[in-house]
């Protein structure tokens, strides 16, 4: 599946990629989410939020157009994703 991760750092993308042991293609982004930089997620099917990303107002409505249908919450503590639609 593929997956854009915004708001990522140089040494997040060794753990991250160690994780994901190449079951999802990660489209890493160090940008934060916000309105502006969603356009980014166009032709993922999920996108991977953190803290500082902005996933409110329109951008739900900016994934859904771009193609985006699930949402994932990469937090400490934190194991969730939601359907959007």
């Amino acid at each position: 599946m593929n997956t854009t991760v915004p708001s990522t750092l140089a040494f997040e993308r060794y753990f991250l990629k160690q994780a994901n042991a190449v079951r999802h293609r990660l489209q890493f982004y160090e940008v934060a989410l916000a309105t502006l930089t969603a356009p980014p997620a166009q032709g993922a099917r999920a996108a991977s939020v953190f803290g500082p990303d902005d996933a409110l107002g329109p951008v739900p409505a900016q994934f859904w157009a771009h193609g985006v249908r699930y949402v994932l919450v990469r937090a400490t503590g934190w194991s969730c994703a939601w359907p959007l639609g």
